[in-house]
């Protein structure tokens, strides 16, 4: 796999306000560690605008929407490998320091818990503000600490890539790269086709109403309704009780699939016509 390992620098945490400021790169060909300052290299922006070269970061997606805000083209395949820890650590901490210090036992840099919120790089120093008043540091630490992380993301790359299930490699890594590209690009919303369906789920709603003398949203006059019918009291009206009482009882069904329409309709449909008019 051909794959770009990226870690970027930046001024805050709004890609709407804040800047890049630095980005670290090391990609697979090379096997070369590299820092860049905008605006970046012919090969990084070749690499990041290659839809063949995976793209691997941790939280990558906040990587790539200030890359997108900054004009750049990002293509291909992203990796997150805070989702790939994810499926062996579930329960620890995904920081990518916590995993640096817990799975490898390295002494990592708290660069900005350190020195404060980075400002602005100038005549090879980095400008720092903390507590109010602006400072000033070497750009060998800031460069220092990229390395770092860059070197802690191959580091759980190498670890676990090997290792993931069909499960990550079929659906969370397409996920990973649809949910970033709607964040950067938005979506598009076919109105009349969700007009369509409303209009279609919410006939049905009636429908099925219709052919109950009690109110369907009312769990209480549900649960008397089916015990009337089994001659039990069920234990709930909830989705997995219903279930259960289905195979035996066809009057379940027609309460599942209101519920399930009445979702689709009040969560989903209603809500976006309403945002679109």
């Amino acid at each position: 796999m051909q794959f770009l390992i990226l870690d970027l620098e930046t001024t805050g945490l709004d890609k709407n306000k804040d800047r890049i400021l630095a980005g670290g790169f090391y990609d697979d060909s090379s096997n070369k560690f590299r820092v860049e300052y905008q605006p970046f290299s012919a090969r990084t922006i070749s690499s990041l605008g290659d839809a063949e070269t995976t793209k691997i970061g941790h939280n990558i997606g906040f990587d790539t929407g200030f890359l997108v805000k900054a004009g750049y083209k990002v293509r291909g395949t992203l990796l997150d490998t805070r989702t790939l820890v994810f499926q062996f650590n579930p329960y620890n901490k995904l920081k990518l320091k916590e995993l640096g210090k817990s799975l490898f036992n390295k002494e990592v840099i708290e660069f900005k818990s350190t020195f404060g919120q980075l400002l602005d790089i100038k005549d090879q120093v980095v400008m720092i503000k903390k507590h109010g008043k602006e400072r000033q540091f070497s750009i060998g630490i800031l460069e220092s600490y990229i390395k770092q992380d860059i070197e802690i993301t191959k580091a759980l790359f190498d670890l676990f890539y090997g290792k993931s299930g069909e499960w990550f490699n079929t659906v969370e890594l397409t996920l990973q790269s649809i949910i970033c590209d709607m964040e950067n690009n938005g979506m598009y919303v076919d109105i009349q086709k969700i007009a369509e369906l409303d209009r279609i789920w919410s006939n049905k709603i009636n429908e099925i109403e219709s052919a109950y003398e009690l109110n369907l949203r009312s769990p209480k006059q549900v649960m008397s309704y089916l015990g009337a019918v089994t001659g039990n009291n069920p234990r709930s009206t909830d989705k997995i009780s219903l279930m259960e009482l289905s195979g035996n009882v066809p009057e379940a069904n027609g309460i599942l699939e209101h519920r399930e329409l009445s979702t689709l309709v009040s969560r989903y449909t209603k809500p976006f016509l309403s945002g679109c008019t």
